[in-house]
């Protein structure tokens, strides 16, 4: 079965990018963070996004997952524990490390290489992972270049109607904070503008 990104064809991250997200979510979450106690980034790569949070924050539990092989073991060890190996389409109800939810989940540059099939599957694995707050991205671009991968077809609207069937609760002013901060540290346009946002949880 072709897994949603190919192993062989994923680097690790342009470092100089990662840091520019990383200060825009610091930014988003400035007045949040000081209460926040946990952290996980749903498609972590290398673990620098985790890195950051750790080191940089006063979050004293920070997570990743990803299903690559070689992401771990480039990780941080201080963070290798943490780091779960996971194939998003399965079921996280089957992860003996899954416990108590996470106050903040980052899901960026994941959820659109999906195949529609997995996309429910993957949802109930969102809302299993979130306690407060999830920032995603989404893409519906499935033509303009196939090396993306980009392999669910909803648009915007079918993203958020989806969201909003698994009880999420799109936060239009954490929203917006985040693409000011993006455009502040330069990540580019056609990111901030490809559908991320912030979401709250529920129930």
């Amino acid at each position: 079965m072709k897994r949603y990104i190919k192993e062989q064809e994923i680097s690790p991250g342009h470092q100089g990018n990662q840091q520019s997200y990383f200060h825009a979510l610091l930014g988003t979450f400035s007045a949040e963070m000081n209460r926040m106690e946990s952290f996980i980034d749903v498609g972590c790569r290398e673990g620098y996004l985790m890195k950051e949070i750790f080191q940089k924050t006063q979050i004293s539990s920070v997570a990743g997952i990803d299903y690559f092989t070689w992401g771990k073991d480039i990780c941080i060890p201080e963070l290798r524990e943490n780091y779960h190996q996971w194939d998003l389409r399965d079921s996280l109800e089957k992860a003996a490390w899954l416990g108590e939810k996470y106050d903040i989940v980052n899901c960026t540059e994941v959820a659109e290489h999906i195949d529609p099939a997995y996309c429910d599957t993957f949802m109930k694995n969102l809302k299993m992972l979130t306690g407060e707050y999830l920032v995603i991205s989404w893409s519906a671009d499935t033509t303009n270049d196939p090396n993306h991968q980009h392999l669910n077809p909803l648009d915007i609207g079918g993203f958020h109607a989806k969201m909003e069937e698994y009880g999420f609760s799109r936060n239009d002013n954490l929203t917006a904070r985040l693409v000011t901060e993006g455009r502040n540290h330069r990540i580019p346009f056609w990111y901030l503008t490809n559908g991320i946002s912030v979401w709250e949880v529920e129930d």
